[in-house]
């Protein structure tokens, strides 16, 4: 995309949010040039000394799947100019590494010239940057004027973007697949899943579920059965036909050949966060902003209302280039209405829910360091789920946040698989007050998360889910 003109501008309505997943942090991997290929792949020596292409040299099998492929209006081969790949697979071996794609216009020849990029549906875009404001404590003998350069560059920034479900969804027998999302949200921690599995018999109850093969659940597991979102507290092997145990329970029992869904969980890591460089392209001048450690929120206000998720991101110095031309390819997944919830519970309390926003309140911390000039690090978490609820009992106040009474939170946006978003973990109201909307008398509650920090005994990290 670009503007064309008599003279040169940047239009600000056009423009993309892009992102590109870090192997070293703080080091870009991007923009690589190809050695070759075939009809369905494009290689990269990793060994070649440019530091794009050697940053990839220990990437895991993998990492770049569910991205894209954006070959360079100017690349050699005219067939591939401008032209978007999805990637399904990734590997690096013997110096080499693979980028399987879907099928290709041309085979790419040595020096083609290509980005890895994942677009982001995204809005609200705020980005900025400034010399850290450093103290200047000194005597001087003269009226020279002290220098203005006060520290190094730092950068941050937000925007809002489409939270969706997963876009190819679990199935009987197979786990969810990475998709661009997948990989965006690997900045906030590890992500899991498992194989969804089919119920079996007739004999299921609302809380014990009979399924194929309950080897593939976990304690602790949230999953998607006819549209409610459970926690799996017990796992029978043992048993004939297996089966697993959720809570709270479900409205009916399910039935034969109903699918328990399994979706991809992303749990806070403590330390090592994968960091991305974010790439804002604003009509043809790409900003380039390496090295970004994140905060994520999701949120739904008022029913019916799009639920969306909120990125922070704090990060060191950023470049531009100009006359940069790009096109990205958008999934068709929207953002999931707040309207029919999947699960909406504290415990066994079910919860009647107005709004919600959940802030995974990722702190970042900036580091400066003589080998890696500056760069953030997230160093602490104090999760929070602010609600808002009908008030239907005085418990909310009275028991709950009087007694600090601890219990496991759900809260999902969308009811169906490929259209669900869960967050979830152990939590205790931190306060509790009176509210009114439009003459209807709500609370306004905000759980905070018990993490494995503040009590180990009872301890489960906030997690999203995505089915």
């Amino acid at each position: 995309m670009a503007t064309t003109s008599s003279f040169a501008h940047i239009n600000e309505k056009l423009g993309l949010v892009l992102f590109a997943p870090e192997v070293t942090a703080g080091t870009p991997n991007w923009s690589f040039t190809a050695t070759g290929g075939s009809g369905t792949t494009v290689t990269v020596d990793t060994t070649s000394g440019n530091t794009h292409d050697n940053a990839i040299a220990s990437a895991a099998d993998d990492f770049f799947n569910g991205l894209q492929v954006f070959y360079l209006s100017g690349t050699s081969t005219s067939a591939l100019q401008a032209k978007v790949y999805d990637i399904s697979d990734f590997a690096v071996s013997g110096g080499t590494a693979t980028f399987t794609v879907n099928t290709q216009a041309a085979t790419p020849s040595s020096g083609d010239v290509f980005y890895v990029f994942g677009a982001l549906k995204a809005s609200e875009v705020s980005l900025e940057t400034t010399p850290e404001d450093l103290p200047r404590e000194f005597v001087r003998q003269t009226l020279d004027p002290a220098s203005s350069e006060k520290g190094l560059e730092i950068t941050s920034g937000s925007f809002n973007f489409e939270l969706p479900g997963h876009v190819t969804v679990a199935a009987d027998g197979s786990a969810p697949g990475l998709d661009r999302m997948s990989q965006f949200l690997t900045c906030v921690g590890t992500r899991s899943t498992s194989a969804g599995e089919a119920v079996t018999g007739g004999s299921s109850t609302t809380t014990q579920v009979d399924v194929t093969d309950a080897s593939t659940f976990s304690v602790g597991q949230h999953v998607l059965i006819n549209n409610q979102v459970r926690r799996i507290t017990a796992v029978d092997t043992a048993s004939t036909p297996d089966n697993i145990v959720v809570s709270p329970a479900l409205s009916a029992a399910p039935a034969a050949s109903d699918l328990v869904y399994t979706g991809e969980t992303f749990t806070p890591d403590d330390s090592g966060h994968r960091t991305h460089t974010m790439l804002f392209l604003t009509d043809d001048r790409l900003i380039d902003v390496p090295g970004c450690a994140f905060n994520i929120k999701f949120m739904a206000d008022q029913f019916g209302a799009l639920s969306m998720g909120q990125a922070e991101f704090d990060a060191g110095a950023y470049t531009y280039q100009d006359g940069i031309t790009l096109d990205a390819s958008q999934t068709t997944k929207k953002a999931i209405p707040f309207s029919t919830s999947a699960a909406a519970y504290w415990g066994t309390n079910s919860l009647c829910v107005n709004s919600f926003e959940f802030d995974l309140a990722h702190e970042r911390q900036e580091l400066r360091d003589t080998c890696s000039n500056i760069r953030f690090d997230v160093r602490g978490r104090a999760a929070t789920c602010a609600v808002t609820l009908r008030d239907t009992t005085k418990s909310v106040k009275d028991d709950w946040e009087q007694n600090a009474t601890q219990a496991h939170l759900i809260i999902a946006a969308g009811n169906s698989a490929g259209a669900c978003v869960a967050i979830h973990g152990n939590a205790q109201v931190q306060t509790a007050a009176a509210n009114n909307i439009n003459d209807t008398r709500y609370w306004d509650a905000t759980f905070a998360f018990v993490d494995d920090q503040t009590d180990a005994a009872s301890a489960q990290k906030p997690q999203l889910t995505r089915f």
